[in-house]
């Protein structure tokens, strides 16, 4: 009997799952002309990889990043005031900067990536000076490729930032829809945040914006085969979902055992007081 518990017990506990840092997933569905387009023309995810670093990975459906102009600025994002604060400051020691994965496919190895906007040499970064576009409006933060227009690179793009306050996508206490995961409020603390100006899609007046990623693309797809960006256009994501995990099979597996193993102490447990 304290065997069966034992086991039960410790199943159950193995199947448990461990504290996840949050993962959000941004759909990239909003084209050039400002309408939502019929499925996505790719993602942006962000994931808190520990306390203190987020980490931003960019995938296009189809097509390719390219500079539109406006400063050659091919992707760009907000950050809250006490994460731009944090720049190129070391507290808790780490050092507040925003840097491109190693795992990205496009590095500043391969001389794609030119530089963060205001940055040094891909390996510093400080804010840009403001990234303003036609629809989509005014971001804080900017990543540059070199040549413009005549230089169109396949992603993923992978960046990671650094914060020694800590940093989350979306704040400590943030809250999000119990049935789609969608993002209704922000938390407190460093984190990232969606612009306030641009295309009032959406939004009832006097609140414009709204837009936490824009991309400037070349002949960007939807996954049914939409090519509503023809040439050059930039797209947009402005509601985030946090991602529901799953359980992995072999902790399905581990729960059964649990079960079976607490159903087999009641059945015993019948039997005595019988």
């Amino acid at each position: 009997m304290k065997f069966l518990a034992a086991t039960a017990s410790l199943a159950l506990i193995a199947a448990a799952p461990a504290a996840k840092a949050a993962t959000y997933i941004t759909q990239l569905n909003w084209d050039a002309s400002g309408s939502v387009a019929p499925q996505s023309f790719g993602t942006v995810t962000v994931k808190e990889m520990t306390p203190y670093e987020l980490q931003v990975t960019v995938n296009l459906t189809d097509g390719k990043f390219v500079d539109n102009g406006n400063g050659n600025w091919f992707f760009t994002f907000g950050m809250n005031a006490g994460a731009e604060a944090a720049l190129g400051q070391t507290i808790n020691g780490v050092l507040g900067r925003v840097v491109v994965d190693p795992s990205s496919t496009i590095t500043a190895a391969n001389g794609a990536v030119f530089d963060p906007t205001g940055g040094n040499g891909g390996n510093a970064y400080s804010p840009a000076l403001g990234y303003t576009d036609a629809t989509w409006g005014t971001f804080a933060n900017a990543w540059q490729l070199p040549n413009g227009g005549n230089n169109r690179v396949s992603g993923p793009f992978i960046f990671d930032i650094y914060d020694g306050n800590g940093i989350t996508f979306a704040g400590v206490g943030a809250t999000t829809d119990p049935t789609t995961g969608k993002l209704l409020t922000l938390g407190a603390g460093d984190h990232l945040i969606s612009n306030t100006t641009g295309a009032n899609i959406g939004q009832p007046p006097p609140n414009p914006g709204g837009w936490w990623f824009a991309a400037d693309t070349y002949n960007a797809t939807t996954a049914n085969g939409t090519t509503a960006c023809a040439n050059t256009c930039t797209v947009a994501g402005r509601d985030a979902f946090i991602e529901v995990a799953v359980p992995e099979p072999t902790a399905w597996a581990l729960m059964i055992m649990g079960f079976g193993g607490i159903g087999a102490m009641m059945r015993r447990r019948r039997v005595a007081i019988a």
